[in-house]
């Protein structure tokens, strides 16, 4: 396929649109996806370790099981979007929309996520060890049994979510809101 044929080249992407085409188990690692449309389009297991998605847009996109480690999402709009059982780590998702995006399951140490709007955020079960939420709005978030030994959410709104059973050991909470937040069982 051309994408494949293209992203095997080293193509950049840039402001492309690939909204109704089939992305799934591609490698599409290490290439400038800047300012593309991906809005629902299905990214299963894809690989985009070290891929340059900023200001991308990806709402209602599947990205289950896909590879986004070390990849570049700040400002990407992720709304709606499906990341169960993906890989996150050391991704940079700063001032990013996830606004009802589901991360369950998922391994996000040490990613940053600095501003992001996580809204309703479903990440449940997730590996979010060292990762960087300062000023992150988390209302309504569930974080349910998330690992989130020392991570940094200090400043980070996390009214009425959900921490219950999460690892919070080391974690930074200075002038954090948690007004409302559910905190049985965490650590």
């Amino acid at each position: 396929d051309l994408v494949a044929r293209r992203a095997a080249a080293g193509d950049a992407f840039a402001g492309e649109d690939f909204r109704g085409i089939d992305l799934s188990s591609l490698d599409l690692a290490g290439i400038d996806f800047s300012r593309a449309n991906f809005s629902g389009v299905d990214l299963k297991h894809a690989d985009l370790g070290k891929a340059m998605l900023q200001n991308a847009v990806l709402t209602n996109a599947d990205l289950t099981g896909a590879n986004l480690a070390a990849s570049r999402l700040v400002k990407a709009d992720l709304a709606g979007a499906d990341l169960s059982s993906a890989v996150l780590t050391d991704a940079v998702l700063d001032d990013a929309g996830l606004r009802r995006v589901l991360l369950t399951d998922a391994n996000a140490a040490g990613a940053a996520f600095a501003g992001a709007d996580l809204a309703g955020a479903h990440l449940g079960r997730s590996n979010l060890a060292g990762c960087v939420f300062t000023a992150a709005v988390l209302d309504d978030a569930n974080l349910a049994e998330a690992a989130l030994g020392g991570a940094d959410l200090a400043n980070a709104r996390l009214t009425n979510a959900d921490l219950s059973d999460a690892d919070l050991s080391r974690a930074g909470l200075a002038g954090a809101d948690l007004a409302g937040a559910c905190l049985q069982g965490a650590d």
